[in-house]
């Protein structure tokens, strides 16, 4: 069963960035705030075989896997995407239920958190190839 969760990053008073783009779920205010559902029942090694796979889709990683989900029709690559958390120690909150991203804190306050890109896997080769025999 999927389980709600949150990661809250502190952002520098007066200084609201100005969302744009393809953003996850969540609060783009005073403060960053991601919003995402999680479980955690399965194996990383055994492909989500029912797992919509027809748009390109990222996952976060949670602390307790080593690797990407594997998605039958998918390609994945891992990436991180890092955030300034203004004071260092003083809101990094998540659920106190379920699991969280994985995130690792650097010098200077910034949080990166470890992501799942993925992309559809095309298997036309864009042409036929005619053989003929050499002698």
């Amino acid at each position: 069963a999927f389980s709600s969760a949150y990661i809250q990053f502190n952002d520098k008073d007066g200084e609201t960035g100005t969302p744009n783009g393809n953003l996850p779920d969540g609060v783009f205010g005073e403060d960053t705030r991601l919003e995402f559902c999680c479980r955690e029942d399965g194996f990383t090694r055994e492909p989500l075989l029912d797992f919509p796979n027809l748009k390109n889709v990222v996952l976060f990683r949670t602390e307790q896997s080593s690797q990407c989900q594997h998605i039958e029709g998918m390609r994945a690559a891992e990436q991180e995407m890092t955030y300034d958390n203004y004071e260092l120690g003083s809101s990094v909150d998540g659920t106190s239920e379920g699991p969280r991203p994985f995130v690792t804190v650097s010098a200077g306050s910034k949080y990166s958190i470890k992501i799942c890109h993925y992309e559809k896997l095309n298997f036309r080769c864009g042409g036929s190839i005619t053989l003929s025999s050499i002698k």
